[in-house]
């Protein structure tokens, strides 16, 4: 009788631990699908928090390129209000006077406005109405790839490329299509390179060295350099402003060659980029803004074309 009672005894304890395991697993099991679905509406809530304070700091550009455009909207040029770049500053400090939640009072955010038409349209492959390869642009397109370090020969590939992809094709990133293109090029030419709705001029005033070379075979590196120099002490005014100093320069004997439609020293295209780090989560925006050249009565001067919000979460 002892015997049998010990056994069922052992039995039923056996049988509670395995009911406590498994129960055990069960809640183990529940908790961490809710931290999980926790953790998962702390970032939609973070994500959403960002995305007001980056629809602000695209007001901001939006009122700065208005103003740009009252004050100055002759010509534009690096060293006017909208070429300051915002330093990384705690979103607290605009709202000093008003009791903000932990998140977003230590929340931070940096930004600049750049001017797209600094860069080399993509656009410009193609003729106005994108029907056509545009032999001008190809040969820019060309030398700036040389000018680079790149393989020249990959300007027709790629007008040819944008020519069958059309409207389809509006960021750098895309060239992965075509043949030749390594993620390191391509990163590299994000830097000079843009792609915008509607075939553009480069601005003299705020095209990098390696873009003005890529202008014509006039520029030498030397020539680029003379001119960011020159523009610094005195912007351009007008393409002749730049075309005389570009003459002055260059060898005795030799012809500028420039195609007048390429380049101007006003733009309407800008790229306003913020960065904001709320938590462990860093936002990265990337905004194309388009301001047209005359004030209306409402002040609509700039609209949005597009924007590009990506996100990733420090370990």
């Amino acid at each position: 009788m002892n015997r049998l009672f010990k056994k069922e005894s052992g039995s039923a304890t056996i049988t509670a631990l395995i009911v406590v395991s498994i129960s055990t697993l069960i809640i183990s099991g529940l908790m961490w699908r809710q931290e999980v679905q926790v953790r998962q509406l702390e970032h939609r809530r973070l994500q959403q928090q960002a995305v007001w304070i980056e629809r602000s700091a695209i007001d901001l550009a939006r009122v700065v390129l208005r103003e740009d455009l009252r004050n100055s909207g002759a010509v534009d040029f690096i060293g006017e209000p909208w070429s300051l770049p915002l330093a990384q500053s705690r979103v607290a400090d605009f709202f000093k006077s008003t009791d903000l939640p932990y998140e977003i009072e230590n929340m931070t955010i940096r930004g600049q406005l750049i001017d797209a038409q600094s860069r080399f349209n993509l656009r410009n492959l193609l003729s106005n109405d994108g029907q056509q390869l545009n032999s001008v642009g190809i040969l820019i397109y060309s030398r700036l790839l040389n000018v680079l370090g790149l393989d020249g020969q990959l300007a027709n590939p790629t007008a040819l490329f944008l020519l069958k992809n059309g409207l389809a094709f509006n960021h750098p990133e895309q060239l992965r299509g075509v043949t030749g293109y390594s993620d390191k090029s391509i990163q590299l030419l994000s830097q000079y390179v843009v792609t915008l709705p509607q075939v553009t001029p480069i601005n003299l005033n705020t095209a990098s060295r390696e873009v003005l070379m890529a202008i014509s075979p006039s520029v030498s590196r030397d020539d680029a350099e003379k001119i960011t120099l020159a523009r610094i002490m005195q912007p351009f005014k007008s393409s002749g402003d730049f075309l005389k100093l570009l003459e002055s320069s260059v060898r005795s004997g030799s012809q500028v060659v420039i195609d007048n439609s390429q380049i101007d020293v006003k733009s309407q295209f800008w790229l306003a980029q913020s960065d904001i780090e709320l938590g462990r989560s860093h936002f990265l925006n990337v905004t194309l803004i388009q301001r047209t050249n005359n004030l209306s009565e409402k002040g609509n001067s700039t609209q949005v074309i597009w924007t590009q919000l990506s996100n990733s979460i420090r370990p």
